[in-house]
């Protein structure tokens, strides 16, 4: 059976962002295998957990120029995204996927 590669739109994230009076932020998604998101960033740090299924997160190290690195991210498990890191998520596994989206002045340099 061929499967499809199925695009999920980021959506509208101001409800979600991180602000001084209320620094953490909680989304939760549930996602079909081959979902992706494209590469994106945001100016907060995210916290990307898989409750179940298996996600791939790849991001690009400013630090070593435009190297790509990606995470595999099994169930229970979760992937630390600094803020301004350039980013993109693909379901490889049908997931339940949870984030916590925190704001810059919370967490450390």
């Amino acid at each position: 059976m061929q499967r499809r590669n199925r695009e999920v739109a980021i959506g509208d994230t101001d409800p979600f962002q991180p602000t001084r009076q209320r620094p953490v932020r909680v989304r939760a998604r549930d996602l079909p295998a081959d979902s992706h998101f494209e590469p994106h960033q945001h100016g907060w740090s995210q916290l990307a957990y898989c409750a179940t299924g298996i996600l791939q997160v790849t991001t690009v190290l400013e630090t070593a120029g435009t190297e790509e690195v990606t995470y595999i991210v099994p169930p229970s498990r979760a992937v630390w995204i600094a803020p301004g890191a350039r980013h993109a998520v693909h379901v490889l596994e049908a997931a339940l996927f949870r984030t916590l989206y925190i704001h810059p002045s919370v967490t450390p340099p």
